[in-house]
């Protein structure tokens, strides 16, 4: 699957979570030249939250844990050739249940 631009990509995967009824996170790129030749979006629901949070003792409320290490996401590369934005990766299985489609407005 190719893209115009990384908008495009954007898009395409925050629409596509929309209607999977997940949240999306970008995370990582890389650059080359000043250039973005990759970027990944992934399940907000990735990863897990620093453990200085959780032994954290100050006065502030503790918040919900949310992440769980879910592997789904998304990865383009920049196909300098064609100027476009090919996807190298993209795993779809999520480790976690979808939010329901009464609170999908609050993703």
């Amino acid at each position: 699957m190719e893209f115009a631009t990384m908008k495009d990509v954007e898009m395409f995967y925050k629409r596509y979570a929309h209607e999977t009824s997940f949240g999306v996170r970008k995370n990582s790129s890389r650059k080359q030249a000043n250039e973005m030749v990759m970027k990944q979006f992934y399940c907000n629901r990735e990863g897990h939250r620093d453990p200085k949070w959780l032994a954290s003792c100050s006065n502030r409320k503790s918040r919900a844990i949310t992440r769980n290490d879910c592997n789904a996401n998304i990865r383009v590369v920049l196909d300098r050739d064609s100027a476009k934005w090919v996807v190298k990766q993209f795993e779809g299985t999520h480790n976690h249940d979808m939010v329901s489609s009464a609170e999908r407005s609050f993703i």
